[in-house]
């Protein structure tokens, strides 16, 4: 076995194209860098302001019963 990988034809195959696919993405984020940063941080800054805007709709004090054990 010179330079060859040993193992399952199977698992050797689903592990090329895995291989294959993230090397695909990172040639992808190398040329559009500046691109998908500036995406990453409008996305963040939009789940941000969502989370700061959203509103709970459950209370605690509701939730809690006074003098009462659960067992």
């Amino acid at each position: 076995m010179n330079g060859k990988a040993g193992g399952q034809r199977s698992k050797l195959w689903i592990r090329a194209r895995f291989q294959d696919h993230l090397s695909r993405i990172a040639d992808f984020l190398q040329r559009n860098a500046g691109k998908v940063l500036f995406v990453t941080i409008l996305i963040l800054a939009t789940l941000s302001i969502a989370v700061k805007c959203a509103h709970s709709r459950n209370k605690v004090e509701q939730l809690w019963i006074q003098g009462k054990y659960i067992t």
